[in-house]
């Protein structure tokens, strides 16, 4: 071919697009392919309701290949993200039309590699090479028909100082050799007043986020802001649903992940496993793949810690032990192994040995906070009283920073593993002060947690307090702990719904009636008694319609000593006056406000030697 007919012919094909230009649309005739010169080129398919995003493309990479076959129409719209310039490849005379063209391994051997997995010729040495990874064309042409069901919807948004954009298409491609992850650019920034208090603005920027994330039917959005040359890109996460506190590993608005700015290789690994960790499903499908995702994608983020780069500062290596720490905390509930634990509690423990406080103090903390719960699940499973005293050691650490003011559900989800710990001491050992510092640790938490902004939290909180109120009460003989523990059970029973959550529900139901037989049987109120069945029976009706065998054995037994009681209790008209000034008297309608979560004392009603 003349050289002056090849470029003539090169210069007609090649086509140049602006971000967001469609090359050609979904149902169009296809009468060629075309390869990618520069930029990146996005494939989505219209299923009927929201494009949905089959495959994304770089420079040397064919995409449209069908239209190579024979008279096909176009199965998806190939559109630019960013500057792109593809050559387009004619069905007639692609082939030919290529060889001057391409360079490296050439349009056929690319189809081959990209439809068989072959490995073409080498090229003739003193040619230039192009090693393009990506989905091979059989599984782009599967997913683009039939996505993979429960995949992660990912936007990125512009990365702040980032005017090239180049940091931010890195980390949408990033993304492109996992099916489990779909990344798309969000097309705008999220911006953050460094000169406004920190707090507010994340806060005011996670409500931003999460109604363009509400919008467009994502999962979560990453964003970031990029440094001065040679210093790593910094990464952020915003899930649709919000983190749960009480989750160890969890991540949350301050979590920082600092990353070199090419994030190839093992990097693309570990913003992959960051990414499903830091991810809050909203469906059971996603929920699945995620946990099924998370222990491979975990051993794959661990390859880059072995190669931390040097240039790092401590408070980076720091945020990436963290994060470490919260993609192996992650696996862990998704597998239960344990190994996973003993990993994500020393990555919790490296923030601490690589920072000091003053140097950063929120991951500095956040470290302990995690490190806490984890220490604290492994105590629970081993009875290990040494473990306890270590979790509690670690939650006091983490409360050096987070206060009530500032970091209200941080400093509330800890005051409650404060209470859980103490109450797991003082129940083993009958120690009453340990005890009441429990009490006293759940009283803090319902500070933050309250009936009408978070029900849920509060019952949670409530639950523990009660029962805690229950044991104090039973160790000091105290009538008057016992009827604060019936309140507050009561209390709970207003926001726990038997249909919505049958077993919480029961569970309640079931505390009560044992609060409420100990307080009968010592102040010999058959009242009380006959308040006590009921709520049994109704636990009970609930175990058995669910078919909670080992909790209806233990309600039904339960049941069966308090009706024992109130055939042989003294009836109620022949109760002595000094009797009947033994009985505390319980709230009829309680309400949040009307629990007594005040400090509790020893026994003050004269009755403690009542049994």
């Amino acid at each position: 071919m003349d050289d002056r007919i090849g470029e003539s012919v090169l210069a007609r094909r090649k086509q140049a697009y602006e971000d967001g230009e469609i090359i050609y649309r979904q149902g169009e005739p296809a009468d060629g392919a075309f390869e990618v010169l520069s930029g990146v080129v996005e494939l989505v398919r219209d299923d009927g309701s929201e494009p949905v995003h089959a495959a994304t493309f770089q420079a040397g990479q064919m995409f449209g290949e069908m239209g190579l076959v024979g008279d096909v129409t176009r199965e998806s719209t190939a559109r630019a993200l960013g500057p792109v310039q593809v050559r387009f490849i004619n069905r007639d005379n692609g082939l030919d039309m290529a060889q001057p063209v391409v360079r490296n391994k050439g349009i056929l051997g690319q189809l081959i590699q990209q439809i068989g997995g072959v490995t073409p010729p080498e090229p003739t040495p003193g040619e230039p090479f192009t090693n393009a990874k990506g989905p091979g064309f059989i599984q782009r042409m599967t997913d683009l028909m039939q996505p993979m069901e429960g995949r992660i919807e990912v936007r990125v948004a512009n990365f702040n100082d980032d005017a090239s954009g180049i940091v931010t298409k890195k980390v949408i491609t990033a993304f492109d050799r996992f099916r489990d992850v779909h990344a798309r650019p969000l097309g705008r920034a999220l911006e953050i007043n460094v000169n406004e208090d920190m707090t507010t603005e994340l806060s005011r920027a996670a409500k931003l986020a999460r109604h363009w994330l509400a919008e467009r039917q994502a999962d979560i959005l990453i964003w970031g802001h990029v440094p001065p040359a040679g210093s790593p890109v910094h990464i952020h996460f915003i899930s649709l649903a919000t983190w749960d506190e009480w989750i160890p590993g969890g991540f949350d608005l301050t979590t920082d992940l600092p990353l070199p700015a090419h994030l190839s290789g093992p990097y693309a690994d570990f913003l992959h496993a960051a990414t499903l960790s830091a991810t809050v499903p909203a469906s059971r499908d996603k929920a699945k793949m995620r946990l099924a995702a998370l222990p491979d994608a975990a051993a794959m983020a661990g390859i880059a810690m072995n190669d931390i780069p040097s240039d790092m500062t401590s408070r980076e290596r720091a945020a990436l032990y963290l994060c470490h720490g919260n993609i192996l905390s992650s696996a862990w509930s998704a597998k239960r192994a344990p190994e996973y634990m003993a990993q994500a509690m020393t990555a919790y423990r490296q923030v601490s040995a690589a920072v000091r406080l003053e140097e950063s103090p929120v991951d500095w903390a956040m470290a302990y906070k995690h490190l806490s719960s984890l220490v604290y699940l492994k105590a629970d499973a081993d009875n290990n009283s040494a473990g306890y005293e270590e979790s509690a050691a670690s939650a006091l650490s983490a409360l050096e920073v987070f206060t009530k003011d500032e970091t209200p559900y941080e400093w509330a989800a800890l005051q409650n593993r404060l209470g859980l710990i103490y109450y797991k001491l003082g129940y083993e050992a009958g120690h009453r002060e340990t005890l009441r510092q429990s009490l006293q640790c759940h009283q803090n938490a319902l500070k933050v947690y309250s009936k009408r902004r978070t029900p849920v939290r509060w019952a949670e909180v409530m639950s523990s307090f009660a029962r805690t109120a229950q044991v104090f009460g039973e160790h000091v003989k105290s009538l008057e702990a016992m009827a604060t523990a019936a309140n507050a059970y009561q209390a709970i029973l207003q926001v726990r719904d038997q249909k919505k959550g049958p077993l919480a529900w029961a569970a309640t139901q079931n505390n009560l009636g044992s609060v409420l037989f100990l307080l009968g049987k010592k102040a010999k109120n058959p009242e009380r008694i006959e308040a006590a069945i009921d709520a049994f029976e109704a636990a009970l009706e609930v175990y058995e319609l669910r078919r909670k065998h080992r909790q209806a054995a233990v309600t039904g037994k339960n049941l069966d000593r308090a009706r024992d009681l109130l055939e042989h209790m003294v009836p109620k008209n022949y109760l002595s006056r000094e009797l009947m000034e033994l009985d505390v008297p319980l709230n009829e309608n309680p309400s949040a406000d009307s629990v007594d979560v005040s400090d509790i004392s020893a026994d003050r009603s004269g009755g403690s030697a009542v049994h």
